[in-house]
């Protein structure tokens, strides 16, 4: 056995797990639970902004806490970044396609029924 093995048995798996550690494993595991819930109820671009703007706080939280201050460059992509954001939540998601077709209860209800009644039209198409 090997020299990890056997600090393994003998101290436990998480020897050595600071509750700093144990603190940014919470964090890492909410934040994918959230990137998740977002993608869900949401859509990438909103995920997108949400990551932007976890950035900006975080530099502004940096100036106080460690003295550090945003480059020119930095304000520059900030204000881009804040002006997306405004232009994405006044006029809405729009494609070059239109807007999505939305499914309605009728649709699925009629889709049940084909698939019931073994009219399929999705597994005929694959056999030819």
């Amino acid at each position: 056995m090997s020299g990890d093995g056997t600090k393994i048995i003998e101290g436990g798996l998480f020897q050595g797990y600071t509750p700093v550690v144990w603190l940014v494993v919470l964090l890492q595991g909410a934040t994918g639970i959230l990137v998740a819930l977002v993608m869900k109820y949401a859509d990438n671009i909103v995920k997108n902004f949400s990551v932007a703007m976890a950035t900006v706080i975080a530099t502004i939280a940096s100036i106080p806490l460690f003295g550090t201050w945003p480059t020119t460059f930095f304000v520059i992509g900030m204000s881009l970044v804040f002006v997306s954001m405004w232009i994405y939540a006044t006029n809405g998601a729009t494609t070059s396609a239109g807007p999505a077709k939305v499914e309605t209860d009728s649709d699925s209800q009629k889709l049940l029924q084909d698939m019931e009644s073994g009219h399929n039209t999705h597994s005929e198409k694959s056999t030819k």
